[in-house]
């Protein structure tokens, strides 16, 4: 059996062999414990985080101090090296030197290691009873069995060593007489548990040597101990098998918890879809350019360097910043980048686990609900980064412990949690980070600020790519001129103009391929080595609108389309040209992906845009091949993403728009003259949807129950409302929210938004509704006006609105709304009927917003159970019969469909003489 000098220099020997070569360069050994504690403190006070590693220190000294007399205990038995205090003094500098940027988990583990302290036995105490007491033949076994305390706690230490280090020279542990299944990895958890079960054997071992001094007693005692250490020896191999499987099975589970706790976006669409499009050989003359080449064959530090003082100089040559102007293929560049790092890194000779990594991520704001926050950005990497790692246990292994004892203890990770996961990331493995469009994240300064602290504490390399109006600090520029990028725009559009003139849409015959090079040198010429413009005039030559023989004087004549915006009018007026029905379309797609308060997915956006204001959607009216037809109609100018998403081409066709809403100047389509026209059009599509697409009457079955409701006064319902609620509700959802979303696919929206329409037209450029004199509004009959008149006064209408509301968690107030439509009130005396029906409006929308208010207020149960609003007790909330009781007028209409016959005599009720005949068409036959 060994002895404890064995176990002692094995020790010593598993730290060379785990130190990485640096870091055993450095190393520096202490002859004791106080020396230690003196240089750790005055390093900590070199950092700018020195608050929080003076706490970590605190706790290691408190270590320090319950371990040191060991040495001591130890002595009494065996002559003692220098070497081995030296060594494991050492071990702990070392850990807070490679944690001091990771100060989550260093936190965590300085907290283990005060526990430690409080498990460690009175080593003092054990000094002044074995000098007197233990027995020369004593001595070998007592020291052999005190080396175990030494080796376990180095093995601790250098469990710890393989999550903060970036490199080791090897991943043995220590030469132990211990099994292979003790051996097999373990969490760190499972670790530390070891440790202290270790220490409490000995413990009680030691406690018995204190208090009974009968060497048979004593025997008895070690005899258990050492039946502890043998336990691990006998396991058989269906023992071994079932630990095995069940640590893998924990690991994978880990894995997924990490996955889900990270939550990163999706990343990867842009990327596939740029590496679809381009052509082979693409973006070389940048991989060729030495500043690229520079950057890119920079080596990777190791951890013990990356522990350095932060260096300006060093920090410049690891992130290249590529400048150029919109529309230039920026995003096509970080996809022939990151291609290239990927095919130099698999072949880049190192082992796998120090092979450098490539993550990326692209911004992108086309729509404004897309992922372009500084967090999702950060999340994506952390999440690409932990797929990468999943092998590399020790990785895990620290996550985990993030996860469960050091972070938020969110469902999802804080940014405070992503930022310490990365930082462990990116300490541990080399990686190479690639950043498009950062001028499109909308939180610019946070994302500057959290990725400059990344990079400065630890190395990796990044590339960002943006426009030069962006600044970024610290890093290496680089303008892209449009020479560096001519012949691949060259070489696109000879490409595609073949195509096109193979399939004969510059006529018949085909072209020649000198006129067609010819034309592709002189269109590359006017693009100004912007990709974007032409790929856009490629879109606007294929248009089906278009000609032959247009096609070739389009060819013939690319200066007349030089500029983004001037191809932008072009194509604009080129799909008004398509028909009045392909204008329509197009329109409506811009407006709702400009103007929509929340994304559509493909399924809402569908039936948004088969809605006639006014009129019942029918199946018939919904685009056949869609959303493929999108693409189609609007000249590519809106596109259809793997994801499913609906978005603009590009960033510039977004800006396009706004510069043109916000001057208030019409589209070259005529439809859209600005915000106030695109607000207010959703609302027309809203309430129609809600007034004819809708049933006016309940989203969910009512259960009454007989002798249940009480026709008292108010203050008697409201208690007996309140009785109910604790008894049970009285409304069942026999339809989930997914069914409502199946059945009514756009009600969600209409329900949240038609009102912040109205309200967000008459914030722009203060617009006004004009009725003078005699002249009739446009299109009256159609206008959001007249659909709000007809809405108001179907109060089932109404009342289903505010259930949906409800079902939806959204508090239907409508009082900014009716502030901005306040002004109608004054077309009173108005000559003509639209302008007394303006002034009818305004009001019904105020006594509205009123009897929602006192609704909400007194009974705001229905908050909780929406369906509460077509019961007998909420009839008569406000005034006299304004919401429908729906039992009653059921049994009493016999399942009409119209609204109730009375509103109470405070309602406002127009004479239906003093209303045009077309609007009195809108109104129910009971007010008539």
């Amino acid at each position: 059996m060994e002895d404890a000098q064995h176990v002692f220099e094995s020790s010593i020997e598993a730290i060379r062999d785990t130190l990485s070569s640096t870091d055993l360069a450095s190393f520096r050994s202490y002859g004791d414990s106080k020396k230690m504690l003196v240089e750790v403190q005055k390093g900590s006070t070199n950092y700018a985080n020195r608050s929080k590693l003076a706490v970590c220190c605190k706790k290691i000294g408190f270590f320090a101090q319950a371990f040191a007399p060991y040495f001591d205990v130890i002595g009494i038995f065996v002559q003692i090296k220098p070497e081995w205090a030296g060594w494991f003094w050492g071990v702990l500098p070392l850990i807070l030197q490679l944690g001091n940027n990771l100060t989550s988990f260093l936190e965590n583990v300085a907290t283990m290691f005060e526990n430690l302290s409080f498990r460690l036995p009175q080593f003092q105490s054990w000094y002044e009873l074995c000098r007197k007491n233990v027995r020369v033949c004593d001595k070998a076994r007592l020291a052999h069995a005190l080396s175990f305390i030494y080796s376990d706690v180095i093995q601790f230490c250098l469990h710890v060593y393989r999550i903060f280090s970036r490199t080791t020279k090897s991943s043995g542990l220590l030469t132990r007489a211990r099994s292979a299944a003790e051996l097999l990895w373990k969490p760190f958890q499972h670790h530390f548990s070891d440790v202290v079960i270790s220490l409490e054997k000995h413990q009680a071992w030691f406690e018995t040597e204190a208090s009974i001094h009968q060497h048979a007693t004593i025997t008895e005692h070690f005899d258990s101990f050492q039946d502890f250490l043998k336990s691990t020896e006998t396991q058989n191999d269906r023992e071994k098998y079932k630990e095995r499987a069940m640590q893998e099975k924990e690991y994978a589970h880990n894995v997924r918890l990490l996955k889900d706790w990270i939550a990163g976006p999706l990343y990867r669409d842009i990327y596939e879809r740029t590496r679809r499009d381009r052509l082979p050989g693409s973006g070389k003359d940048f991989l060729l350019d030495q500043r690229y080449i520079k950057w890119r064959d920079n080596g990777f530090t190791n951890s013990a360097q990356s522990t350095k003082p932060y260096s300006l100089d060093a920090h410049l040559e690891r992130i290249l910043f590529v400048q150029a102007k919109p529309g230039y293929g920026k995003t096509y560049l970080s996809g022939i980048v990151i291609d290239d790092l990927l095919e130099n890194t698999s072949d880049s000779g190192r082992p796998d686990t120090q092979r450098p990594r490539v993550v990326f991520y692209h911004f992108t704001s086309t729509n404004k609900w897309s992922s372009d926050r500084a967090e999702d950005a950060l999340r994506s990497i952390t999440s690409q980064l932990l797929v990468l790692h999943s092998h590399d246990k020790y990785t895990i292994d620290a996550l985990v412990l993030l996860l469960n004892e050091t972070g938020s203890g969110q469902r999802h990770a804080s940014v405070d949690d992503i930022l310490a996961s990365l930082a462990l990331l990116l300490r541990r493995h080399p990686t190479y980070i690639i950043i498009d469009a950062i001028d499109e994240c909308l939180e610019p300064d946070a994302f500057k600020r959290h990725f400059l602290e990344i990079t400065k504490a630890h190395d990796c390399r990044a590339l960002l790519l943006g426009r030069p109006t962006t600044p970024f600090p610290a890093c290496s520029c680089y303008r892209l001129t449009g020479v560096l990028n001519q012949k691949d725009i060259e070489r696109f559009l000879t490409t595609n103009f073949k195509t096109m003139s193979n399939a004969c849409l510059f006529g018949s015959p085909p072209l020649q391929d000198t006129t067609v090079d010819q034309s592709a040198k002189s269109v590359t010429n006017h693009s100004s080595g912007m990709f974007l413009w032409a790929r856009l005039f490629l879109n606007y030559l294929c248009s089906p609108a278009l000609t032959p023989r247009q096609r070739l004087n389009s060819l013939e004549h690319p200066s007349a389309f030089v500029g983004i915006d001037t191809l932008y009018d072009s194509i604009l007026s080129l799909i008004k040209r398509s028909g009045e029905h392909n204008t329509k379309v197009a329109e409506d797609v811009i407006a709702w992906l400009s103007g929509a308060l929340y994304p559509l997915n493909q399924v809402v956006l569908h039936t948004a845009l088969a809605i006639t204001p006014g009129k019942k959607t029918h199946s018939l009216d919904f685009l056949i091949d869609y959303p493929d037809c999108i693409s189609r109609i609007t000249c590519a100018l809106v596109e259809t993403t793997e994801a499913g998403e609906v978005s603009f081409i590009h960033l510039s066709f977004k800006e396009y728009l706004e510069a043109r809403m916000n001057s208030a100047r019409s589209l070259p389509l005529g439809g859209l003259d600005g915000w106030p026209s695109i607000h207010l059009r959703l609302a027309t599509k809203c309430l129609s949807y809600l007034a004819n697409d809708v049933p006016a009457q309940p989203l969910q079955p009512l259960e009454m129950q007989q002798g249940r409701y009480s026709r008292g006064p108010v203050e008697a319902a409201a208690a007996t409302l309140q009785a109910s609620s604790q008894e049970g509700t009285i409304v069942t959802r026999a339809y989930t929210l997914d069914s409502l979303r199946t059945r009514y696919p756009l009600l969600r929206y209409a329900a949240l938004a038609w009102s912040t329409h109205i309200d967000y037209a008459h914030q722009h450029s203060n617009y006004r509704l004009k009725a003078v004199g005699d002249e009739s509004v446009t299109t009256f009959a159609e206008s959001w006006v007249a659909l709000l008149a007809a809405f108001l006064v179907d109060r089932r209408a109404v009342t289903m609105w505010v259930e949906a509301c409800c079902i939806y968690e959204f508090n239907p107030k409508l009082r900014n709304a009716t502030q901005s439509l306040g002004y109608l009130t004054h077309y009173g005396n108005c000559k003509t009927l639209e302008g007394r029906e303006m002034m009818w409006v305004a009001t019904g929308m105020r006594q509205l917003a009123g009897a929602l208010d006192y609704l909400f207020e007194r009974y705001p149960q229905v908050v909780r159970d929406s369906s509460l609003i077509w019961t007998p007790f909420v009839t008569d909330a406000h005034e006299k019969n304004y919401w429908p009781d729906w039992e009653g007028e059921d049994a009493e209409y016999n399942g009409d469909t119209r609204g109730p016959r009375s509103f109470g005599q405070a309602d406002f009720r127009p004479d239906p003489g003093e209303l045009p005949s077309r609007s009195r068409n809108l109104i129910p036959p009971y007010i008539r």
